[in-house]
């Protein structure tokens, strides 16, 4: 799914469920398993640990997911007033 070209350079937020439980692989764990870790640079990326029932992790990935989209947005929006005074000229 991340080598699809339309998901290109999109931000993508894993949750590792069910951190409650023994034996769940860590975050670290299936970064690696995914292929992140060291691996993917083109596109900001996080695996958060959260269990759904205690609520844990679920705010932390969300609002990593809301910060990113703000950065993309500035960045977009910056991007895009250069090219209109460029093309100004």
């Amino acid at each position: 799914m991340l080598s699809e070209e339309e998901l290109a350079g999109v931000p993508l937020l894993v949750f590792c469920n069910k951190q409650d439980i023994e034996g769940a692989l860590k975050p670290e764990e299936i970064s690696e398993q995914l292929g992140l870790a060291g691996g993917e640079k083109g596109r900001d990326w996080s695996v958060r640990g959260s269990c759904a029932i205690e609520g844990e992790g679920i705010e932390e990935g969300l609002d990593w997911c809301v910060t990113i989209k703000c950065e993309h947005t500035q960045s977009l929006t910056s991007s895009y007033r250069l090219v209109n005074a460029i093309q100004k000229k």
